[in-house]
This record gives C-alpha cells, sequence and structure tokens, in this order.
C-alpha cells in the first residue's frame, strides 16, 4: 500500500514534534517551514522533558542552563523556581536540523496557500514552481495561521511588546512583575544581554503611537524595570509586537486536517508554558493521524480524542490564569486587571476530587486511538487508565469478581505487587473499591 503523504506547515516545536512522530510511524512527512524571527522565551523543565522525549538534541544545545526566576506579584517579592532562558530562532533552527538528522524533507519556505483539493491537499510555497500534495495537512504555524475570525473563541485582547538590551555580564535571572496595566517578563541569560516584554490590554491602554512608544510608557509604570536593567542598560534594537491574548479555534481537526500548537489554542503566557502544550499536542496528534489515515473507520473516535483534549487543556489554562490574575489585588478595578479577574467562568481550574466512576473513553493504545475503560472523576475528566502500569478497569473487574488480595491480583494482571498495592490505595482514595 503506498505510504500516505503528510505535509506539516511549521518548524517550531509544535510541527517538529509531529513531524518525528509521524516520520516514526512511517509516513512521507514533509515540513515545510519559514524562517523564525528573533525572539526570548523562557522554558520550564517540563518543556525541556518533551524535547528530550521527542528526540530534539540539537534543538537543546539552544537552551542555556536554569536562572532563578523573580516575582514581584501582590506586593509580595520572591524567589519562585527556575526557568531556561532561550532565544527561539536558535530553538528553531535546532528543531529543523533534527528534523534534517532523522531523515525528514524540510523545506524552508513560506507557504502562500493550503486548498483541499479532491481527498488531499495542494500547497504553494514562495519561489517554488510546483505546488506540493499530501494526503493530510498539519497546521502548525502558531498564531500566524490563517483562520476565521469569526470561528474563534477569544479571551481579553492582549499585546505583548519587547525590546532587547545591552547589559553588563553577571549572574543570570528572569523576573516577573505587575503595574495597574499590564505586567512584565525580564529574562537576563547572563551573556550580556536581556529582553524586556510587557503585556497589556490592547482595549484599555492609551493611545501612543507605536510599539516603541506603547513599551516605553509601560516600562515607566514598572519600577522594577529600572533594578533589573541597570544603570548602564542600552536598547539594541525596535520594540517587537505580537498577540498574546488566549484563543480556541472552532476547527481544529478534520479527518484530513489537523491544527496543533497554537494554530489550535494559544493560550495567555501567565497561565503556563504554551511550549508545553504545543509539544504534548503534538505528541497526541501523531496517534490521532494514524488512526485516521490507516483506520479510517475510527475517524470519530480520533476526532473525539483530540478535541476534547484541546479544549479541555484550553479551559484549564484559562482559569489557571484567571487564578493567577486574581493573586494581584492591587488594582482590582483596574480594566486590565477587572477583565483577567472574571474570564473565563467561575469555576476553579483544579476542582476538588469527586464521585469516581469507570467509562468508556478515546485512549491511545499502540501508536492507535482507541476506546478502552478509564476511571473518571471530577478532577481527572479526560480519565486515567493506569497507575503504575496497572490497569485500573482490570482491577476493579477482578475485585468485582471476588479477587481482593493483592498477591492474587497481582499474579491475575502479571504486574508487581507493590504496583498493584498503589492501584488499589488510588482507587480506594477515589472513592470506587470502598475503604
Amino acid at each position: 500500500m503506498e505510504t500516505e503523504r503528510i505535509i506539516v506547515l511549521g518548524g517550531g516545536p509544535a510541527g517538529s514534534i509531529a513531524a518525528l512522530a509521524l516520520h516514526r510511524l512511517g509516513f512521507a512527512v514533509t515540513v515545510v517551514a519559514a524562517p523564525r524571527r528573533p525572539a526570548v522565551e523562557g522554558l520550564s523543565e517540563r518543556v525541556l522533558e518533551a524535547l528530550r522525549r521527542a528526540g530534539c538534541a540539537r534543538a537543546l544545545d539552544a537552551v542555556g542552563p536554569p536562572v532563578p526566576r523573580r516575582s514581584s506579584w501582590g506586593g509580595q517579592t520572591t524567589v519562585l523556581n527556575r526557568e531556561w532562558v532561550v532565544e527561539r530562532d536558535r530553538l528553531d533552527a535546532g528543531l529543523l536540523e533534527d528534523l534534517r538528522r532523522a531523515g525528514v524533507p524540510v523545506i524552508e519556505g513560506t507557504a502562500t496557500a493550503a486548498e483541499p483539493v479532491g481527498a488531499g491537499w495542494l500547497v504553494t510555497v514562495r519561489g517554488r514552481p510546483d505546488a506540493l500534495t499530501a494526503d493530510f495537512l498539519v497546521e502548525a504555524r502558531g498564531r500566524r495561521a490563517p483562520h476565521r475570525n469569526s470561528s474563534v473563541t477569544r479571551g481579553p485582547a492582549a499585546l505583548a511588546v519587547a525590546r532587547r538590551f545591552s547589559v553588563p555580564v553577571r549572574q543570570p535571572f528572569t523576573a516577573i512583575a505587575a503595574c495597574r496595566d499590564g505586567w512584565a517578563w525580564f529574562g537576563d541569560a547572563g551573556q550580556g544581554w536581556a529582553v524586556l516584554q510587557c503585556v497589556f490590554d490592547t482595549d484599555t491602554l492609551g493611545s501612543e503611537p507605536g510599539l516603541d512608544a506603547l513599551h516605553d510608557a509601560l516600562v515607566a509604570k514598572l519600577p522594577e524595570a529600572a533594578e533589573w536593567l541597570g544603570p548602564d542598560a542600552v536598547p539594541l534594537n525596535g520594540v517587537t509586537g505580537r498577540d498574546a491574548g488566549a484563543t480556541l479555534q472552532d476547527e481544529i481537526i478534520t479527518p484530513r486536517m489537523l491544527r496543533v500548537g497554537d494554530a489550535a489554542f494559544a493560550i495567555d503566557p501567565l497561565s503556563g508554558h504554551g511550549m508545553f502544550e504545543a509539544a504534548g499536542g503534538a505528541m497526541a496528534a501523531a496517534p490521532v493521524i494514524n488512526t485516521l489515515l490507516r483506520r479510517p473507520e475510527d475517524a470519530a473516535l480520533a476526532i473525539e480524542f483530540f478535541e476534547t483534549r484541546a479544549r479541555g487543556a484550553f479551559l484549564r489554562h484559562a482559569r489557571v490564569g484567571r487564578e493567577l490574575y486574581a493573586l494581584e489585588t492591587r488594582w482590582p478595578t483596574a480594566p486590565f486587571w477587572a477583565a483577567r479577574q472574571a474570564w473565563p467562568d467561575a469555576e476553579p481550574s483544579h476542582p476538588e476530587p469527586g464521585a469516581a466512576r469507570l467509562e468508556n473513553r478515546p485512549v491511545v493504545e499502540n501508536g492507535m486511538v482507541v476506546r478502552r475503560a478509564v476511571v473518571v472523576s471530577q478532577d481527572q475528566p479526560r480519565g486515567v487508565r493506569f497507575i503504575d502500569g496497572v490497569d485500573l478497569a482490570a482491577v476493579v473487574d477482578l475485585v468485582g469478581q471476588g479477587v481482593t488480595d493483592p498477591e492474587a491480583l497481582a499474579a491475575r494482571l502479571d504486574q508487581p505487587p507493590a504496583a498493584v498495592r498503589s492501584a488499589l490505595a488510588w482507587l480506594r482514595g477515589q472513592g470506587i473499591l470502598g475503604d
């Protein structure tokens, strides 16, 4: 049977990780990646682990050492944890090298059109005389990906503006602080330069002309910024801007197309590391696409799995963001803070444990999406299938048959007794097996 051809538009973490995973599943994958403009981000340890699991060694080479992260929030200044500062253009260049080393063809250029034709796709790349054809399209161009405005769920409008500065070589750190009209993130990698990014509400903040003026206006309201930069800081370039609002696309998957990363949903940068969600979504995309193309009779199940995962993650991050904004209590009536402390709803981001139950839900098994019994509860809405490698539904079934001794269960399940005891304890804690 002919190998299905897949085109991935976008060579950032979402597109590259999805392409690598699909390549390992035996698909003929081609990545079209436009040049990445310079930017600086802070990464969490979970992001680094996701890149390691995906086999992105060259990308990891672009990441510097961990640095302490300061927080000035709600009138309190603390050192929270640590962060890794990375230049995104270097990270993305490493990702493309990881793709090439794995044998995935990379076309460096800008896709100007992607049109469905028959049962496949026709992709036009600027500067190439011939269009590319594929059976499936992965849209991974982030917030730049085309979409219909009417089909997007949006949080409060936000713009992030950033400028790079020359600073003395010193101990590296990152920091975050708030003011009445927004908040700022600062990253100093200890290499003689630093980045100061400000986030504000495009609907409520003044009308200063140009990004430079907007950046300067917000920095002037942040007393911490002068301390971060120091007296010798010199701007190295103009201010760059990007959308920083939370967005969720209405159509993120069809039988022949899938959106991943920020092209599917983008989170408020305060609510978490969007790159981690991009990596997780990319890893989930591979078995979904595998199911759509090689087991089309289960297409509805695969689509349900991917849509539920994406929409649930978007809503969870939106609620986490709302709770973090609510911790800043100095300006509760200021438009920037009032809007974010009320969106998207009043539900908690992490509900209290509720009554758990067994339900049949779509899960990934051997590279395909299948329906299996999982334990679902209010705080585990996507369901939990295994604890320490033990199938929870199998435990419940055997206990229902009267097999309650951990040693006997371990023998029947061919699992270590200690792992079975952990599974039993977890199930009892969820109220499924009683006390």
